[in-house]
């Protein structure tokens, strides 16, 4: 009997296919549009300033140099988030030498010999742990890094800053006449209580 039912096409049809009910959540933004900070060097504010490189349309933000003379001697720069991070937030950092240091250096062929580019480094300051991140470039000699670079910083739950300084790498620790500029779109800068 089952061969003739299964002949005269009983059990071809396949049950059309439930509606589901069930919807994809939409992760939470993990890229805040705007994250609110004060900007110092570790003693006093710092103002963001208009930065024209590499053709880009101007920028605003922070210039760290090492210089001997203590006005133009800023190599660090400190972030302090006006609430710290209530879960994990990725912030954008746009980083390059400006074209007018690359010159410099370039015109400079005693100096050339000893630059081994400039390492930022990138430090999460929170309730839990820090982190670190290195941020290294080298225009000068690598002509595809003469352009804006970007880094996606993962900013950990409870993070209060995000402190830059230039540094020096191994084997030499060179940093003298280093200098980098430092954009952060995603940064709007509170006023100072």
């Amino acid at each position: 009997m089952l061969r003739k039912g299964d002949e005269a096409g009983a059990g071809k049809a396949s049950p059309a296919p439930l509606a589901s009910r069930t919807r994809t959540a939409e992760p939470a933004s993990v890229r805040p549009p705007t994250i609110a900070a004060r900007i110092d060097n570790f003693r006093e504010p710092i103002v963001l300033e208009p930065i024209h490189a590499w053709g880009a349309k101007t920028r605003y933000g922070i210039a760290l140099r090492v210089s001997p003379d203590p006005k133009l001697n800023q190599p660090s720069a400190r972030v302090l988030l006006v609430q710290p991070t209530t879960s994990p937030v990725v912030m954008e950092i746009q980083y390059t030498v400006a074209e007018s240091a690359i010159q410099t250096l370039a015109a400079n062929d005693a100096s050339n010999d000893r630059r081994d580019g400039v390492t930022i480094l990138v430090t999460t300051v929170g309730i839990a742990y820090n982190q670190s991140s290195l941020l290294k470039l080298d225009p000068l000699r690598l002509a595809e890094q003469r352009k804006w670079l970007t880094h996606n910083l993962a900013l950990p739950s409870g993070t209060t800053e995000v402190d830059f300084s230039i540094i020096g790498s191994p084997p030499d620790y060179n940093v003298s006449g280093d200098s980098c500029v430092i954009s952060l779109p995603q940064l709007r800068v509170a006023p100072n209580p």
